[in-house]
Parts: structure tokens; sequence; C-alpha cells
């Protein structure tokens, strides 16, 4: 299956396009934790799950984290290649293997 890659979409265009199955480039601020454990995947290994709630300037969706990445509350990050997902009839940010994330600095950046 092709994943296509959309360079920078803001969470509201992801909410309402619905663009599932593709890897996306965004920038949100992390507003809380809502669980983490760990769970066993496809390929039958072992992995931390953490789920957070994002938002951009536009809305806000769940994001899951795998792995051992902490992120850290109140923050900004950039995130690149996050897949687009539905789960449970909603919405929802999950990282990739080539998900790379880097914190930002500024209190409300809207530019990767």
């Amino acid at each position: 299956m092709y994943i296509g890659v959309i360079q920078c979409v803001d969470v509201n265009n992801m909410l309402f396009r619905c663009f599932l199955c593709v890897q996306v480039h965004v920038l949100v601020k992390v507003m809380e934790q809502r669980e983490k454990e760990k769970i066993m995947t496809r390929a039958n290994k072992l992995m931390d799950k953490t789920v957070y709630a994002v938002s951009d300037k536009t809305a806000s969706i769940m994001l899951t984290v795998w792995g051992d990445d902490v992120l850290v509350l109140d923050t900004w990050y950039s995130f690149t290649s996050v897949s687009v997902r539905l789960f449970n009839s909603k919405v929802l940010l999950t990282t990739t293997p080539i998900t790379i994330r880097s914190p930002k600095s500024s209190s409300q950046p809207y530019h990767i």
C-alpha cells in the first residue's frame, strides 16, 4: 500500500478533509497525556504506547507515540511523517518508524 506524504497540514484539515493512510508534517502543542501502556504489536513486539491530546491553532486531536519517547506537556513540537489513521471511528495521529520530532521554543509557532 502506498502512503502519500503531505507537506504540512493543520489539525482542522485532517479532521474534516479526512486524510487517511497518509503521512503528514504537523506542528502541535501537547495538552495532556491520556494513557500509557505496553502493547504487543502485530509484529509480536512489546512496545510502549502513549496517547497524548495535542492541538494547534485550529483544533485538537489524539497523538499515539510508539516507543520510549516522552513528550513534555505544554510544549510545541514539530512532527514529520506522522500517520493519519481512523481508529474507533475517530481520526488520530500516530508516530511511525520514520517519524522525527523536535521541540519548538516559541510560545505559538505556526510554521514548521
